[in-house]
């Protein structure tokens, strides 16, 4: 199936959508204009987009397109240390091994055919799903892309992602689905191999390494294939890759290579990491560290970093309270709750602030922008107190942040729910806790929930919302936080709250 190449300013054609509504297409990237003006979704340009959903022409499935379905989830322990990671590495790559066939001898081969429709469907449509903000500077184009060009591992990686997520919109069973996931787990195969070699290398004598630089492309790909695990909620699969992104930089942490400042590239991977991380602690209620030597701040690919290093400050607080009052020691010395929103608010005006330097697709789109800022930071709020204050003394501050959350959430309308969606999990879960008893606000964060599934993928969030589903059926007194509960249901939480 030939495939357009990409120029570096225009499409070749016109988009569907314009031709649809016979209009001039301005042929931006990856998406025109005029669709988004209209609060449309521009399905791109390429062949490679259309067929994912499309009905087939030929064949047994002749004519019939099928609706999605999402992912069951998984539980599993997590491994420590490097020797840990590179075993579970190669038990990961063991299960997803796929034979080729003499019919199908090169699936693993980047000349293949799908290799450039994975490619381009990567840019015009997963790119815009991963990224925190979908602008035409979007990191995961504009940083990965480079990447890839010079790494098999990376380049596999993405491949592997991108085909995972084209499976995920068919049905088990279906047809493309089996097609997408056999690509998926080909590639991921590859990938695996390629990434067990790569950490080997990393666990010899810094001395007799080579000069080449594989520590962030081995990065970039552990995010990346945590991104494709996550897909399917296989929390055994995303831990690995997570766990194997932290040893790496740990390992790194005295070389040479991380002594200097960090590039655009290991910067974007370290930030990416450090929130994965963080979201990922936020229900597993061990001891949490600082998951990076040196702190992160944020930049125009992760304007939201500063806001997520005080919620890690805050678990950090809460892990040392309730050990202190799990052992009948005398109470920590913990950051007050007035500190904490002081810190909040000077993170809230610096992402604002890099807003301003970010291009985006329309004034609309940055004004969405500057609300999402504000839920994160009411949400945050909402956390600190729960987390480290008495909750029943707080109950107006927490009432005036949960409200200021829907009223910011209502003024993202149009194009902003469909941009920023895969942003919403945090400020709307936070929210729902604190809806025990009105029906209707909860009706309210669970239709935004499974809208944010809709649009940008299911990943972990169906636990988000059974979770938030047990907290609003619980009788009253039973548990007087969520993170209480939580910590009781330790063994069957453990969800990713992103």
């Amino acid at each position: 199936m030939p495939v357009q190449q990409l120029s570096d300013n225009t499409a070749p054609k016109d988009c569907k959508k314009c031709q649809l509504r016979r209009i001039k297409c301005d042929r931006s990237l990856p998406g025109c204009n005029k669709c988004a003006k209209r609060s449309l979704e521009c399905p791109g340009y390429g062949v490679a987009v259309r067929w994912v959903q499309g009905v087939a022409s030929r064949g047994k499935l002749q004519g019939k397109s099928i609706p999605l379905r999402d992912a069951p989830a998984a539980t599993s322990s997590l491994p420590h240390g490097l020797n840990s990671v590179l075993s579970s590495i190669e038990d990961v790559q063991h299960q997803v091994a796929v034979p080729l066939s003499p019919s199908n001898p090169c699936l693993l081969d980047t000349q293949t055919p799908h290799a450039p429709q994975l490619l381009q469907y990567f840019m015009e449509c997963v790119a815009r799903r991963l990224a925190w903000i979908d602008g035409p500077e979007n990191p995961w184009r504009h940083v990965v892309v480079p990447l890839f060009e010079g790494s098999e591992t990376v380049l596999s990686s993405v491949l592997a992602l991108t085909a995972h997520d084209m499976a995920s919109q068919y049905p088990s069973g279906d047809f493309w689905c089996d097609k997408f996931q056999r690509i998926s787990k080909s590639y991921q195969n590859k990938a695996l191999g390629l990434l067990a070699c790569e950490i080997s290398i990393l666990r010899t004598p810094p001395d007799l390494r080579s000069t080449t630089n594989i520590s962030t492309p081995v990065l970039a790909s552990a995010i990346i294939l945590c991104n494709a695990e996550l897909l399917a909620a296989q929390e055994a699969g995303w831990r690995v890759h997570l766990q194997a992104a932290q040893e790496v930089i740990r390992t790194e942490t005295d070389r040479l290579l991380l002594q200097k400042p960090a590039d655009r590239i290991e910067e974007f991977f370290l930030q990416e990491f450090y929130a994965t991380s963080v979201w990922a602690h936020l229900t597993t209620f061990h001891d949490i560290d600082e998951i990076v030597q040196t702190p992160l701040t944020g930049s125009r690919d992760a304007v939201f970093t500063d806001l997520i290093r005080i919620i890690h400050q805050i678990t950090q607080a809460e892990r040392i309270k309730a050990r202190a009052e799990l052992l009948q020691l005398p109470p920590p010395d913990l950051i007050p709750c007035v500190d904490i929103h002081i810190q909040l608010e000077l993170a809230r005006r610096s992402a604002v602030c890099l807003g301003q330097s970010i291009q985006f697709w329309s004034d609309n789109d940055r004004r969405a922008f500057e609300h999402l800022v504000w839920m994160y930071f009411h949400a945050s709020l909402i956390y600190s107190y729960q987390a480290l204050a008495d909750h029943r003394t707080c109950q107006t501050l927490i009432k005036q942040s949960r409200d200021a959350i829907l009223t910011n959430l209502h003024s993202l309308s149009g194009t902003g729910n469909e941009l920023f969606a895969q942003n919403l999990v945090w400020p709307l879960f936070i929210a729902g806790t604190e809806f025990q008893e009105n029906r209707a606000s909860q009706k309210l964060i669970e239709r935004h929930l499974t809208n944010v599934m809709r649009i940008s993928r299911t990943l972990d969030r169906n636990r988000v919302l059974s979770f938030l589903k047990d907290w609003w059926t619980l009788p009253d007194g039973q548990c007087i936080s969520w993170i209480k509960l939580a910590r009781k249901r330790a063994w069957a939480c453990g969800f990713f709250l992103a």
